[in-house]
């Protein structure tokens, strides 16, 4: 049986169907931080009727039982709370769609969706008005649609799923329904080849405090749930832009040593990084002489890295170079350094190059949802960081162009952050062990972007938000990379 259901308005309609599979895919925390209020229970509960499904022990949850929910509760907790069987009836409808298989048509940034028909799927959930940037950002994205998000680039399309898989596939033209309806009826359809890679951007995990233990268990975990849909059969790239110790002592050194052992053996993942202000400074003072060299030997290595599979030249840079630790500096010296080496490569015209730093090189603000603190003034919608950017900006901005460099991923400021400026993007990472905070919540985040190594180029980059104590909803998100500059 197959039920076309559709929307009037996007973010309504694509709020109710996430919360629905949240709930049926066992994702108790996110479904329960999605009711924010008994107002959007009641709105939730009116979504299941306009669309014919039936839970009879949500509807036996008054205002004063709601009043106990509290949000990140399990369906076990919030059984138990509001005297309701809510538990056995979720069992019973998650029994039922357990082997169903869904298809979820998304439209385009700006581009609606056409109106194709499918058969051999049991329900089509279609939201027919188009997407806006200012649309992508998700809260609590349930399990399968990060696939889609990652292929945000390449909407209007379907995301086709089940409980264990989930495939996306655009939908342009009614030659490509005819291919997806065609995988459909040959069961094809989670066979999906194609021709991205994936790159995890962390940085400042300032690791040696105790504290920062269960930070990474819950990096981890986040990790795990995202790694699940960033699949290729090509090697993952781990880059990380510094800080990685909170301070540069032997202890520390073992112990960032042993976190890159770990996330290299866990995602099967080759691991490029820099070093941080963090990783050169002692109680406030920065390291000299004897130490500083050990220090930089140990983990720093070579300053140009080449992926062949993925036709990638990484330019590691170092702008802890000018003793400027808290700006940062690059140095000319540097540069011409790196310009003689990458002379060396041949066809370079052939590769990609990214390169990586600690220190931001312009200002950076923070995304909206963020509130203003102390230091900090809003201008035009964002919030922006008073604090100066690297020293020799401007020369390094024009080295950049010169060269035709379209990506710089950096750190530092703890403020994940997406900027195209003159047809470079710059990126920052967030604290990956937690550093943003709103309110009473402490945000850690990551990136992730996809990268497709036959055209070449950087397609989309997901940034990550989760609260500490996953009470607040995890936040993607989603930023496109332009065709043409």
């Amino acid at each position: 049986m197959v039920f076309f259901l559709k929307g009037s308005t996007i973010m309504d309609e694509f709020s109710g169907i996430n919360a629905f599979f949240n709930m049926i895919y066992h994702h108790d925390r996110a479904f329960s931080r999605a009711l924010l209020d008994y107002q959007s229970f009641n709105d939730y509960r009116q979504w299941l009727r306009n669309h014919h499904i039936e839970i009879r022990e949500l509807d036996m949850i008054d205002e004063y039982s709601f009043s106990m929910i509290r949000p990140g509760m399990t369906i076990k907790d919030i059984s138990m709370l509001t005297h309701t069987n809510l538990q056995e009836g979720l069992q019973r409808i998650r029994s039922f769609l357990k082997d169903k298989i869904f298809l979820f048509l998304i439209p385009g940034i700006n581009k609606e969706i056409k109106d194709y028909s499918f058969t051999g799927v049991d329900y089509i959930f279609t939201i027919s008005k188009h997407f806006k940037q200012e649309d992508l950002s998700f809260l609590d994205p349930f399990p399968g649609l990060l696939e889609a998000l990652f292929y945000a680039d390449e909407w209007p399309g379907g995301l086709i799923f089940n409980s264990q898989h989930a495939s996306f596939y655009p939908l342009h033209s009614i030659s490509q329904a005819k291919a997806l309806q065609k995988r459909i009826d040959e069961k094809t359809m989670f066979n999906k080849e194609g021709h991205s890679s994936f790159i995890y951007h962390l940085s400042d995990l300032h690791l040696g405090p105790k504290k920062k233990l269960k930070a990474v268990s819950n990096l981890l975990d986040s990790l795990d749930e995202c790694d699940q849909y960033a699949q290729s059969s090509h090697q993952k790239q781990v880059f990380i832009t510094g800080d990685l110790m909170n301070s540069p002592n032997t202890k520390n050194m073992y112990q960032a040593n042993g976190f890159m052992t770990m996330i290299r053996k866990r995602y099967k993942a080759d691991i490029t990084f820099v070093l941080g202000n963090h990783d050169m400074i002692v109680k406030g003072l920065s390291i000299g002489g004897r130490q500083r060299t050990k220090v930089i030997a140990y983990l720093l290595g070579e300053k140009i890295k080449v992926i062949e599979k993925d036709k990638i030249v990484l330019v590691k840079i170092d702008s802890n170079a000018g003793g400027n630790l808290a700006r940062g500096m690059i140095t000319r010296r540097q540069l011409d350094q790196i310009d003689s080496e990458l002379a060396g490569i041949e066809n370079l015209e052939d590769y990609t190059i990214v390169v990586l730093l600690h220190h931001h090189v312009f200002k950076v603000s923070k995304s909206d949802f963020l509130k203003i603190q102390w230091r900090e003034k809003s201008i035009f919608g964002s919030i922006l960081d008073k604090s100066k950017a690297l020293v020799d900006a401007e020369m390094f901005a024009t080295w950049l162009t010169q060269r035709h460099i379209k990506y710089v991923l950096h750190g530092h400021k703890h403020v994940p952050y997406f900027m195209n400026k003159k047809g470079t993007y710059y990126i920052s990472a967030g604290s990956a062990t937690g550093g943003l905070k709103e309110s009473e919540s402490h945000y850690y985040s990551y990136n992730v972007l996809r990268y497709d190594y036959m055209d070449k180029k950087m397609k989309t980059c997901l940034i990550f938000y989760d609260d500490k104590k996953k009470a607040e909803r995890q936040r993607v998100e989603v930023y496109l990379m332009e065709e043409d500059e």
